[in-house]
């Protein structure tokens, strides 16, 4: 009985009122019972829960969407932001929200890292960004190197390389470094002239040595990217051609060996 009372009540409207004020009064009291009933944490609870499944539906995701890709929308959340610097650096600085985005942000590397597709994605989108907006690039590796994070990573990777090098070969001199600027005179792998470097064909970590054969003109670009990766592969994840002086230099050392 008392359910049908509660259905009855919601469908009344204007009409069924002979006044303005006694509907104005009626709507009053109706928002002060929803509001009473609403922050009970018991029904907030149900609510979230509520939502969180509902949102998760197709057509609700591609519907929101579709809503965050308006003009309108846009416009909205840009005023709404420009408002509220304050509010969102006092948010964003809070310990408890830190703590809760390194949680997350765990939760979703790993869940992502399993699927090969959403990596490359992300891979291909960041290299887009970067070449887009190359000052910000700069802007923040320079940040990064001077952070205590940057600093201890750059030491422990010169650690690292100086610990392979006693154990690999070094037989390698001023003339030799000339010789082999003369050979290549650009990168051999994009064929670039700017901020040239000597790129090791069989890294020191898989092996190589730092010897006259193993050893190629290559752009600080290429040289960061193919890192510790095997040459060839490397070339076939950048679709580029293995360079004819790669093949000659890694037969010789192959009959050397």
């Amino acid at each position: 009985m008392k359910l049908e009372m509660q259905l009855e009540i919601c469908k009344m409207k204007r009409e069924d009122f002979d006044t303005d004020e006694e509907y104005i009064e009626f709507r009053r009291l109706a928002n002060l019972r929803n509001k009473k009933y609403y922050s009970k944490s018991e029904v907030k609870e149900k609510r979230k829960e509520y939502k969180k499944k509902y949102d998760k539906q197709p057509h609700v995701r591609e519907a929101n969407k579709k809503r965050r890709q308006t003009e309108h929308y846009k416009q909205r959340m840009k005023r709404w932001l420009e408002e509220n610097k304050e509010r969102l650096a006092a948010y964003r600085k809070a310990p408890e929200r830190k703590i809760k985005k390194s949680i997350s942000g765990k939760k979703y590397y790993l869940k992502r890292k399993k699927n090969k597709d959403l990596v490359e994605k992300d891979r291909k989108r960041g290299e887009k960004y970067r070449l887009e907006h190359p000052e910000k690039k700069k802007e923040h590796y320079r940040k990064y190197l001077h952070s205590e994070k940057g600093k201890m990573n750059y030491r422990y990777h010169n650690q690292r390389r100086l610990a392979l090098l006693k154990e690999r070969r070094f037989e390698i001199t001023n003339e030799d470094l000339k010789k082999i600027y003369m050979r290549d005179v650009a990168c051999v792998y994009c064929g670039s002239n700017v901020r040239l470097e000597i790129d090791h064909i069989v890294p020191l970590s898989k092996g190589g040595h730092t010897i006259y054969y193993n050893l190629v003109v290559s752009c600080k670009k290429c040289n960061c990217s193919k890192s510790g990766k095997d040459v060839i592969i490397w070339c076939k994840e950048k679709n580029i051609p293995v360079p004819s002086i790669i093949h000659k230099l890694l037969a010789f050392q192959n009959l050397k060996d």
